[in-house]
């Protein structure tokens, strides 16, 4: 009798191994594989934005948690894109594609991230002064433009855009922003910025005041210094017909004779490029176009 009883017992154990076999968490299960999940997969940034990635570990069973601390990064292009060892991604000065490698520290799972970084365009332009601006009919001012680009970062534009007058028997400009407040009326000053199309714009009321003809300039410093890649801040005095005189540093036309050695821009900022001498040269704005003024820079 009891042979007899033996294959149903053999039968019996093997049964119960099979049942503990499938159990998930037995000895003889399966190993669980991780697997890493990347947010985002891919992204397109302008040089110089940053993103923070996140990255979870999943497992079969579904359990997940997060390990973006935890885990490897690699750049296939720093050049494009660099990021730290917690994920945190900054697209470099030149455009293209760069793949970010995501691996486990235990190397059982990886992911992979893509990111296209262009150049920044421009999203909106900014001229100054803003809105409102008063002017005395005969006199001028320096308009700037400014480039708000997508990166969050901003750009002198001023020499690039195109400037216009909606009515220049009003106020005038000229190619660098100089207005002219010829007559009494109100005109809109605009900047537009040729290779994105956009515009800013600046509301100016020119009103009457009897304006003095200006009769000379004075500018100091006279002479200036200034260090190769330092700026130096020149001033213009107008001299009135009246006798008085007028801080005209915004209103004059400024210049450089050598812009290899020196920049100077529409409020005076002079900056050294190279060491050498230059001649700059401060010029009243039309109706006053005859009278200027200059002095030497020696850039060291």
């Amino acid at each position: 009798m009891t042979i007899g009883r033996r294959p149903a017992l053999w039968l019996f154990v093997a049964s119960l191994i099979a049942v503990v076999c499938a159990l998930p968490f037995a000895g003889c299960a399966e190993p669980q594989i991780p697997t890493l999940e990347v947010t985002p997969q891919t992204s397109t940034l302008t040089t110089g934005q940053t993103l923070q990635l996140a990255v979870g570990r999943r497992y079969p069973l579904g359990t997940f948690e997060d390990v973006t601390g935890s885990v490897l990064y690699a750049s296939t292009n720093p050049a494009v894109a660099t990021v730290t060892e917690s994920g945190f991604v900054t697209a470099g000065a030149q455009t293209g594609i760069a793949v970010v490698h995501v691996t486990d520290e235990d190397r059982l799972a990886s992911a992979s991230f893509t990111i296209t970084v262009n150049a920044p365009q421009v999203a909106s332009i900014e001229v100054t002064p803003a809105e409102g601006t008063v002017l005395v009919q005969g006199s001028s001012h320096a308009f700037t433009a400014t480039a708000k680009l997508t990166n969050g970062k901003s750009s002198d534009v001023t020499a690039r855009v195109k400037w216009s007058s909606s009515n220049d028997s009003i106020a005038s400009v000229g190619d660098k922003g100089a207005v002219n407040a010829v007559r009494v009326g109100e005109a809109d000053i605009v900047a537009t910025d040729p290779a994105s199309g956009m515009a800013g714009h600046a509301h100016v009321l020119v009103q009457g005041g009897g304006a003095v003809a200006l009769k000379a300039l004075v500018v100091t410093p006279n002479p200036g210094t200034v260090l190769v890649g330092a700026n130096v801040q020149f001033s213009a005095l107008g001299v009135l017909g009246d006798g008085s005189t007028r801080d005209m540093t915004s209103e004059v036309v400024w210049s450089s004779s050598r812009e290899d050695l020196a920049t100077i821009d529409a409020h005076g900022v002079a900056k050294g490029i190279a060491k050498g001498g230059v001649m700059v040269t401060a010029q009243g704005a039309p109706p006053n176009g005859t009278v200027k003024a200059t002095t030497g820079l020696t850039v060291e």
